[in-house]
């Protein structure tokens, strides 16, 4: 049932729904709750949440593309070598991760890591969300719902994680929405989506069934 409360203008009555405006909050203090618990450790330096450190996905970003530099590609390939190396860049005791990405992933990560590590992970949790912020703005859709999206719990999951799932929700709902009226961007939004190519498999079929060859020739 939606509550409503009015307020009153000279010009009429302005009627403004509370249910939106209490999944927003709601959503904040849930997100910001489960954020916050990322960083609480216990004897080894782990995040009790995670059972590693914190942003430990980004670990991998900037890890892998931090030996990238040091001319080391092949050891993003070589699951003993990357571990190996993980262990000895950021803790002795983190479990095992590896580098699940496409060598492309490499022209984003390259720049942060030339950055310090936790410098690089806000630039990154800041500049993804903003991305996703304006991949939904796109759509036009009510402010308060625009809102509830970008402030929900998945989003501050995504953060406290280190993820990836702010900028390629993006990339998805950009390319979407762009495809009609501005197809070369949109087709560069999908080119770079391929990052995480299992999240895009439609998006072939989809550009060949409107003929938007633009789009393809751009994602090319």
């Amino acid at each position: 049932m939606i509550i409503n409360f009015s307020l009153s203008h000279q010009n009429g009555t302005t009627t403004l729904s509370l249910l939106p405006i209490a999944v927003v909050i709601v959503g904040m203090l849930v997100g910001i709750t489960l954020y916050g618990q990322v960083w609480f450790f216990d004897e080894n330096g782990f995040s009790i949440v995670t059972k590693t450190t914190p942003y430990w996905d980004f670990n991998n970003l900037w890890s892998g593309s931090r030996m990238a530099l040091d001319g080391h590609v092949n050891w993003l390939f070589d699951a003993d070598l990357y571990r190996e190396e993980l262990r000895r860049r950021i803790h002795p005791e983190i479990p095992n991760h590896e580098w699940s990405y496409p060598p492309s992933l490499l022209l984003i990560g390259a720049p942060l890591a030339l950055l310090p590590e936790f410098s690089a992970y806000i630039l990154w949790t800041l500049a993804t969300i903003g991305l996703l912020f304006m991949a939904v703005r796109s759509l036009e859709l009510p402010k308060h719902i625009t809102l509830a999206i970008v402030l929900c719990p998945a989003v501050f999951i995504n953060a406290a994680y280190g993820q990836n799932g702010a900028l390629t929700a993006g990339l998805l709902i950009a390319g979407l929405s762009l495809a009609r009226k501005k197809p070369v961007l949109a087709g560069i939004c999908f080119g770079v989506l391929t990052i995480k190519p299992q999240l895009g498999v439609l998006i072939p079929f989809f550009l060949l069934a409107s003929g938007n060859w633009r789009a393809i020739i751009s994602a090319g």
